[in-house]
């Protein structure tokens, strides 16, 4: 057998080795910040989604805090979503008060070196979107390279002259993912995203850490959370002393007046309203 012909042979045997090991290594480079997180999933049509990332090749899955009972009686403990699901998802939220210390210490160091990259962050990056912007030209010129063969008439198919050739370009798009100019002079700085949800238009503001072919990582970003809680006087005329509480809100009567406490590091604008015998009697705001 022709020489040639075996190292071909060979050369696509070891360009789909390392296509495979590429495939099953490869992770979204956005998502891979979320991989162990507690996280909310928006999705289209209004869904909604909850649970820890468990970050794959082939795409993520939530696992639930607690085993969850479905509408038709059965306990489901996590949720699976593929990379041909990603389009369904308009945002992926991870809140600072759900992280561990030691996760909240991460996220710092990853704003930290979103705002000021170091040298070496800065050449991987810059090689990183050269090989993107070069990928088709390297495309051609390896297949040039390991298609030698083709001019021996017969001694390989043209199915394995376009096999190699998609083996190729796999191999250089897993080296590099998109690259967008406009994104690229983002990067660092603060932006803002629109993302439309359940027919709803909402801004979020933050900085933009890294982006992929399916997301944008923004972090630091102001997410504003309403919370409801309701204060009866503990003798029903207003002037016992009833709370509640609810997430970093604190709510308490002490004789004719309503004492509100934020016990969160977020800022807080409370809206208040009193009510008697189902009549609303009052109603204001405090920042």
């Amino acid at each position: 057998m022709d020489p040639t012909l075996l190292l071909t042979l060979g050369v696509i045997l070891a360009a789909t080795l390392v296509g495979a090991a590429l495939r099953g290594l490869h992770r979204d480079r956005c998502l891979r910040d979320f991989d162990g997180r507690p996280v909310i999933v928006l999705g289209k049509g209004g869904t909604v989604i909850w649970g820890t990332v468990r970050l794959q090749a082939t795409g993520f899955e939530l696992e639930y805090p607690t085993d969850e009972l479905d509408r038709q009686f059965h306990v489901e403990t996590s949720y699976l979503i593929y990379k041909s699901e990603y389009s369904d998802i308009e945002a992926i939220c991870c809140f600072l008060d759900d992280l561990s210390a030691q996760a909240r210490r991460r996220r710092d160091e990853a704003l930290e070196r979103a705002f000021h990259p170091g040298p070496l962050q800065c050449l991987v990056r810059q090689l990183r979107n050269f090989v993107n912007t070069a990928i088709d030209s390297l495309n051609e010129v390896l297949t040039l390279l390991l298609g030698r063969a083709r001019p021996l008439a017969g001694q390989l198919a043209g199915t394995s002259q376009t096999h190699l050739k998609g083996l190729t370009k796999n191999i250089l798009g897993y080296v590099g993912t998109s690259y967008d100019p406009l994104l690229e002079r983002l990067v660092g700085v603060q932006s803002v995203v629109e993302v439309r949800h359940d027919g709803e238009r909402y801004e979020f503001v933050g900085v933009l850490r890294d982006y992929s072919p399916d997301f944008l990582e923004l972090l630091d970003v102001y997410l504003p959370r309403i919370l409801r809680l309701r204060v009866t006087s503990a003798q029903g005329d207003g002037g016992g002393g009833g709370e509640a509480r609810v997430g970093a809100l604190a709510a308490r009567l002490e004789g004719s007046s309503l004492l509100i406490r934020n016990r969160g590091n977020a800022p807080m604008r409370a809206s208040v309203s009193l009510e008697e015998g189902g009549r609303r009697l009052a109603r204001g705001i405090v920042a």
